[in-house]
């Protein structure tokens, strides 16, 4: 097992709305060009945590920035989990990130701050959508753990 020089503190956003045509959730996913593999790839929004921010403050804050979108909210703690990628180990915390004040928000994807990763666009998809097109396991797990506590919940902010 390699040995990380390096640790660095993410938050990811699990980005939901309610549709208003189904009454079903639907979760916002970025379509992005890697360029350290040179595939287009599946992800959710995530980025590091700066000092003096509790990760729920740094969901929020890379949703906006990635997304362009502003009347997002309530941003909920709902998994954590590390891995390793180029000798930096990464502890990310996963938010549920509400986005239902955005439906009258166009999405303007900003790939200034990615740093070898290229947003393309972004859709609002269901579900089911969401976890067949998410490339990495974390991110389909962190999509339906955040599925799974809005459905018994019974969250409609």
């Amino acid at each position: 097992m390699m040995t990380s020089r390096e640790t660095k503190n993410d938050a990811q956003a699990v980005i939901y709305r309610t549709n208003p045509e189904t009454g079903d959730f639907e979760y916002l996913i970025l379509f992005r060009y890697d360029q350290f593999t040179g595939e287009d790839q599946w992800r959710l929004v995530k980025g590091g945590i700066n000092d003096g921010e509790v990760p729920s403050e740094a969901a929020l804050r890379e949703a906006k920035e990635e997304t362009g979108l502003t009347a997002l909210f309530s941003a909920i703690t709902i998994r954590d989990y590390s891995y390793e990628a180029f000798d930096v180990r990464h502890n990310v915390i996963s938010c549920l990130v509400n986005a239902e004040n955005t439906h009258d928000e166009d999405v303007y994807p900003d790939s200034r701050e990615e740093g070898g990763s290229i947003i393309r666009h972004a859709e609002w998809v269901d579900a089911d959508t969401a976890l067949s097109h998410l490339l990495f396991e974390d991110e389909r797990l962190a999509v339906q753990y955040g599925h799974d506590y809005l459905k018994n919940v019974g969250v409609r902010d």
